[in-house]
């Protein structure tokens, strides 16, 4: 009997040793995957940084051509980029689209300096029904103060 108590604790001690190697080894394999999942993770977070890099660049890219745009139709208008976002903003809240707007901007520029050599559709409209307004209008020192006026 003692030495069947023997043997059964030499097999224990055997096996254990034996589960002792396997669980190193296992642990060694989780320290591999979890290696490769901190490398996955990293280049993930690399690549959604440079998609959010690109998105960036790409907002900021349609910001500055807009703008640009602004400024250019501004300037056609004799408007300051200020005056004529301002003057937008009003009219898009009036529920007037932005090409709308700029479209009839031209045309009000337009018939302003045709007013401004006593010809076109603004006199003809306004003289004799509001000359007072007429007048102030061909006084103006600028389009964004005739069209406060106008506005007004």
């Amino acid at each position: 009997m003692a030495i069947q108590s023997v043997e059964r604790l030499y097999k224990l001690t055997v096996d254990a040793s034996k589960a002792q190697r396997e669980l190193k080894k296992t642990n060694k394999s989780l320290k591999g995957i979890q290696g490769n999942l901190n490398a996955v993770g990293k280049a993930a977070k690399t690549a959604f940084a440079l998609f959010g890099a690109g998105i960036s660049v790409a907002f900021l890219k349609g910001l500055v051509e807009t703008n640009s745009q602004l400024a250019k139709t501004a300037d056609a208008v004799g408007l300051t980029a200020e005056e004529f976002q301002e003057f937008q903003f009003a009219a898009g809240r009036a529920g007037i689209a932005a090409e709308k707007f700029g479209s009839n901007m031209t045309a009000f520029v337009k018939r302003v300096g045709e007013a401004a050599n006593n010809t076109g559709p603004l006199v003809s409209g306004l003289r004799g029904m509001n000359d007072e307004l007429l007048k102030n209008l061909v006084a103006a020192q600028s389009q964004g103060e005739a069209f406060k006026i106008f506005a007004g």
